[in-house]
């Protein structure tokens, strides 16, 4: 999922993290779920009106949470390390 990261302090939902082969098929659902509603609501024109980092910060909130409701605490730091890893990788890439 390409998505433009605001700038070089946002943090990236831990959604966004490629997933692990040891991913059971019903978790990669409910964590692609949760990537698409965060690209959903940055990107909805409805939400143009708002500057586009505050719209970041409000998605990746809301969808961290959700991950961290549905997978637990130490899924989430796991998940939110790898994300933070391949956003660095993919900026130092450009």
């Amino acid at each position: 999922m390409e998505i433009q990261i605001p700038d070089e302090s946002a943090t990236v939902p831990a959604a966004l993290a490629s997933l692990d082969s040891d991913v059971l098929p019903s978790a990669q659902k409910l964590i692609d779920g949760i990537a698409s509603e965060f690209a959903t609501k940055i990107s909805d024109p409805e939400n143009q009106k708002k500057p586009y980092g505050q719209l970041w910060r409000s998605a990746q909130t809301q969808s961290d949470e959700m991950f961290r409701k549905l997978f637990g605490q130490d899924a989430f730091l796991a998940y939110s390390i790898q994300a933070a890893l391949e956003a660095k990788a993919a900026s130092e890439k450009n």
